[in-house]
């Protein structure tokens, strides 16, 4: 897994890149729904800190 670092005016903005996907479909447009596939796992840990975002 790479750790990738996005640059904003005034401060770093951590995400994480997880690896390569592969187009499954899509379908409608403004907004287009696009589903991928993933070729790896999404490790844990980030799942753990996504739930304690969605939380609150």
């Amino acid at each position: 897994m790479l750790h990738c670092y996005k640059v904003t005016m005034l401060q770093k903005s951590p995400y994480y890149c997880l690896g390569l996907v592969d187009y499954v479909k899509s379908h409608g447009d403004r907004p287009m729904t696009i589903t991928w596939a993933m070729q790896n796992r999404i490790p844990g840990f980030i799942l753990d800190k996504a739930q304690k975002m969605a939380v609150g």
